[in-house]
Order: C-alpha cells, then sequence, then structure tokens
C-alpha cells in the first residue's frame, strides 16, 4: 500500500507536460552519438580527410612540433603526404591554404587527445586515435551548445512546442545530420555555432549595448571570419538588428557615430584573434595579407543563385525542401508586421546568398547539397518559428502543416542516408541520376553511367559550367 502511494504521489509530481525542445536536443544528441559509435568515422579516415587537414595541421605543428613552417613535414615525407598540404607562394615558399579558425576550436580536444594519447602509450603525433575521437566528439559538443543557445533564444518569443518542432526539423529535415557525424569535423557544425552564438549576443547586446559586449562582438566576430572569412557578413545581421523603420536606421547610424570609441574597441579585439594568422601569413610569405587561394575566386557578375537553391547537382531546396518553411516565414513577418526582425535577417541572407553562389565552384566540390549554407541555420530558425507559430493558430492548417514539416524532415534525414551508401553522388548530380535514386536508399546498377561530372576547369575561369562525359 505504502508502495502504491509513493509512486502516485511521484506521479503527480511529475511535471505537467514535457519539455520538447529539451527532448529535440536530447534526441539529436542521441542520434549523433548513434550513428558516430556505429559508424566510427576515426577508423575510416573520415575525422582528418580534404579541406581538414589544412584546417587541421596548425596544431601539431605547433603544439607538438612547436614549427609552424612544417620543417618537420619533410623529415618523414610519406607519413605527412596526407597530413600536410602546402600551397606555393609566387615566390616559391609555402603556406597553409586554411585560415587557422577551426584550430582554435578544435584546441581544447586536441589537448585532451594528447593528454590521453600520453596516458595509453599512443603515437603523440596528433594523428593517433586518441586525437581522431576527441576531434571527431568536439564538434558533437558544439552542435549540442549551439542548440541550447538557440533553444534558449527562441523560448523568449515562442512556445517550446514550436521551438522543439524547429530545432528537429532544421537538423533532421537538412544535410546537418551527415556534417554533424561522417563529416563533422568540417567547418559547417563550428559555424553553425557560432552563428548561434552571434544571434544570442546580437539580441542581447541591443537589449543593453555594455562594454563587455563590444568586446565579445570583436573576439566572436573575428573567429567567426577566421574560421571562414565571407561569413563576416554576418555583421550585417547585428547591425540592422531592431529596426524597423527608416527613422530607427537613421537613429542606428547615429548611434554609431557617437560610439566610435567603442567600435575601436571592438576592431581591438577583432585584431587580437586575427593576430596569430597575420604573423604566421607574414613569416611564411613575407605578407601581412595573403590570398591562399590562388586561382579560385568569386565571379560577382555570375552568380549561380538559381543552380545553387534548385539545381540536381547541389540544389539546397532539392535536398532540404524543408527550408521553404523558413523562407516563407521571412515573408510572413511583413505580413505580420515583425519588421525589425525582416530587417535584419532579408539583407543578410540575400547578400550571403549571392556571395555563396558567386563562388568559382558554386557546388563546392564534394558534399551533399548547399553545404556553406549550413550556419545560416541559426538565423533561420527565427523565420522558422515564425511560419510553424501561425501555422498552429487554425486547425487545419496544423495538421496540413505538421504533416508536411514531417514529410519533408523525414526526406530530408532520407537523403543523408543516401548520400552516405551512394545513391546521392558527392559532385555530379544530375536530373536523371536524381530521379534513378529518388527513394532509393542504395545506387542502381545504371546509376553511374548517368552521372555527369562538372567542369572544374572551366569553372576556374567563370566560364558556364561545362559536363564532362557520362561516367
Amino acid at each position: 500500500m505504502k508502495k502504491a502511494t509513493a509512486f502516485l504521489l511521484a506521479i503527480k509530481s511529475m511535471p505537467k507536460y514535457v519539455d520538447f525542445s529539451k527532448l529535440a536536443i536530447v534526441l539529436i544528441a542521441g542520434f549523433v552519438f548513434f550513428i558516430n559509435f556505429n559508424t566510427k568515422p576515426w577508423n575510416c579516415g573520415r575525422v582528418i580527410h580534404d579541406d581538414m587537414v589544412s584546417y587541421y595541421c596548425y596544431l601539431p605543428a605547433i603544439v607538438i612540433h612547436h614549427d609552424w613552417h612544417f620543417a618537420f613535414a619533410k623529415d618523414n615525407p610519406e607519413f605527412y603526404a596526407d597530413k600536410y598540404w602546402p600551397v606555393k607562394t609566387p615566390d616559391g615558399k609555402e603556406t597553409v591554404k586554411m585560415t587557422m579558425g577551426l584550430s582554435i576550436l578544435y584546441l581544447p580536444f586536441f589537448l585532451i587527445g594528447h593528454l590521453f594519447a600520453l596516458a595509453g602509450n599512443f603515437p603523440t603525433n596528433g594523428y593517433s586515435l586518441p586525437y581522431l575521437i576527441a576531434i571527431q566528439f568536439s564538434a558533437l559538443l558544439y552542435l549540442i551548445i549551439a542548440l541550447i543557445v538557440l533553444r534558449r533564444l527562441l523560448a523568449k518569443w515562442f512556445s517550446i512546442n514550436v521551438v522543439g518542432m524547429v530545432l528537429l526539423a532544421t537538423y533532421f529535415g537538412t544535410n546537418m545530420p551527415h556534417y554533424s557525424t561522417l563529416e563533422a569535423t568540417m567547418s559547417h557544425t563550428y559555424s553553425f555555432f557560432l552563428f548561434a552564438l552571434f544571434f544570442e549576443l546580437t539580441v542581447k547586446f541591443w537589449n543593453s549595448p555594455k562594454t563587455k559586449y563590444w568586446i565579445f562582438l570583436g573576439l566572436l566576430l573575428g573567429l567567426v571570419s577566421l574560421v571562414r572569412p565571407s561569413n563576416a557578413i554576418i555583421l550585417l545581421f547585428f547591425i540592422l538588428w531592431g529596426i524597423d523603420s527608416n527613422a530607427a536606421f537613421g537613429k542606428r547610424i547615429v548611434f554609431f557615430l557617437k560610439k566610435w570609441k567603442q567600435i575601436l574597441l571592438t576592431a581591438v579585439f577583432f585584431l587580437m584573434v586575427w593576430l596569430p594568422q597575420l604573423i604566421y601569413w607574414h613569416t611564411s610569405t613575407g605578407h601581412w595579407f595573403y590570398y591562399s587561394y590562388s586561382k579560385e575566386g568569386f565571379f560577382f557578375s555570375n552568380p549561380h543563385i538559381i543552380d545553387g537553391l534548385f539545381s540536381y547537382r547541389k540544389g539546397w531546396l532539392t535536398y532540404s525542401p524543408v527550408m521553404f518553411f523558413p523562407l516563407a516565414g521571412i515573408i510572413l513577418m511583413i505580413i505580420k508586421r515583425k519588421l525589425s526582425w525582416f530587417w535584419a535577417i532579408t539583407p543578410f541572407f540575400v547578400i550571403n546568398l549571392y556571395i555563396i553562389f558567386s563562388w568559382w565552384c558554386w557546388w563546392y566540390g564534394g558534399g551533399l547539397g548547399a553545404r556553406p549554407l549550413i550556419e545560416s541555420y541559426a538565423i533561420l530558425t527565427l523565420p522558422f518559428c515564425v511560419v510553424i507559430t501561425e501555422m498552429n493558430k487554425k486547425g487545419w492548417s496544423k495538421i496540413l502543416g505538421n504533416a508536411l514539416i514531417t514529410i519533408l524532415l523525414a526526406y530530408g534525414l532520407f537523403t543523408n542516408f543516401q548520400y552516405r551508401y551512394g545513391s546521392i553522388h558527392w559532385d555530379a548530380m544530375n536530373k536523371e541520376a536524381y530521379w534513378d535514386s529518388f527513394m532509393r536508399l542504395k545506387p542502381s546498377t545504371r546509376f553511374y553511367s548517368l552521372l555527369q561530372t562538372p567542369d572544374y576547369e572551366s569553372a576556374l575561369q567563370g566560364k558556364k559550367e561545362i559536363h564532362t562525359d557520362n561516367r
């Protein structure tokens, strides 16, 4: 009897509802843990490969070898052949192609891996198993922190059920599952984390522009741009946040003119973040600023925005159609007079699209969908919440809308597994290959004969993309 009474009291003392937004974060974290432990990316060469080689190589060079000019790599060329990819300067010097922003974010986990390597008698070269596992799980921690920050921020304006649905749909309905598991150590999950922090800092700053927020702005903007320089466009979101009229825009200009001392303070901390990179460039190339991408660049007079959004090769909305919802939310902001949100998000998002798809390789080499947009998902959670909130006001729209989101979420998640099993190719998709693989987990026998490889050489020259022969 006493046990039954205690059980009933325990039931009564439980909360009347489950916090769905917290549950969403737990589900996402559980999914990432499950996929990582089942696929073990550290055992299949997926932690440090391709672009990650150049993002990561600063750490072993500086922490272990105390030589960021990589002279040690020449002593063991076979080992470092796939671990150090320098680019040649016009005068024959060598430098790392990627900036060191990701190495800063990797650093705490690299040190943990180093300690475990020392304790477990693993090779302490930066590339043995403890380092790989530590770096792999750094992406999970940054992802969880980003989701917690977004949940805390969005819950100020929206119900926890709406926030939970948006977090689930933004993650599972897009290419984020792939870029937080099998290729987690690429820049996108880390930039998503930084954009989430920037979003929260923006809101806090304009509620109370204290000195500490000017400092945080410089540090965070420095790190955002050091990871991916083009992501500095997020500053536009900060500048325009809260502006809902011409008068408000005029006041914002006056505010910045009056705060020139604080702007200088922000610039100092921004440069502090960039200082190691500037010193590295100067010592390795002789220049304080160095463009390490050589012939690779932007063609702003010939952007591929339509291709980037809708193409079969890498279309953002083709492979993550659930993101039509936040785009609808941006439009809904005008109708619902959420202009202070609209004018912060829209210019940033449009210009960001323009920059991303003006890059010579608008499909960004190998990958699933438009991966450079992943970081922007942190900002797009706001219009996503707007449209879901409005949709839930009426019974019929709530039922139809949630059903559509569920279908598109499931489709987006399925494309991640299609990519993993090869029925979506990393760079050679076209209409025929897409429909041959539609709702097919593994490729058909004719799939590879349908693919068309993009002509990288023509793209480098800014020409209209020309396909090579079918594979």
